[in-house]
């Protein structure tokens, strides 16, 4: 686990890589306050990255396109798809993360990666269902209890 916190970043938060053993198709997750300031600096990642605001607001810049962000919206990065904010955050924001293989889980997973590529699905609004899921998954992988593979499979 890798945790932020640093004032000079104006970030708080922790960030898993390869979070669960025995479930490779679940690459990274994590969860950050973000104040007012702070700058992701555009970056990549194998799989999907699937992203919810909590709270605030953000402009996302995805190769030439700016994607702005508002408090319940849920954004979807491809695999090797660079993606960064476009500005200093002029909110505070609250994020949650999942990253995703969809290769991993197979002859489905792969349908699905085709099928959110083919359909180029970026940003949907009013996603606040998602937030309890993503919340419960990271749970799963803070406290590492006894079937909580089982548990994060359920939620897929």
């Amino acid at each position: 686990m890798k945790v932020f916190r640093d004032s000079r970043l104006f970030i708080s938060g922790f960030y898993y890589e390869d979070p669960m053993e025995g479930l490779p198709a679940l690459t990274h997750c994590g969860e950050a306050l973000c104040f007012q300031g702070h700058r992701l600096r555009a970056h990549q990642h194998t799989g999907f990255e699937i992203l919810y605001l909590a709270r605030g607001g953000i402009d996302w810049k995805v190769r030439t396109q700016t994607f702005p962000q508002k408090e319940g919206d849920l954004i979807v990065f491809y695999p090797r798809e660079s993606h960064g904010t476009v500005n200093p955050a002029c909110e505070e924001t609250h994020q949650l993360w999942i990253g995703l293989d969809l290769d991993h889980l197979g002859t489905e997973g792969r349908r699905l990666a085709r099928l959110l590529q083919r359909g180029n699905a970026r940003l949907l609004s009013g996603c606040h269902a998602v937030e309890s899921v993503l919340r419960a998954i990271v749970r799963q992988i803070i406290t590492p209890l006894p079937g909580r593979k089982a548990v994060v499979l359920g939620y897929g």
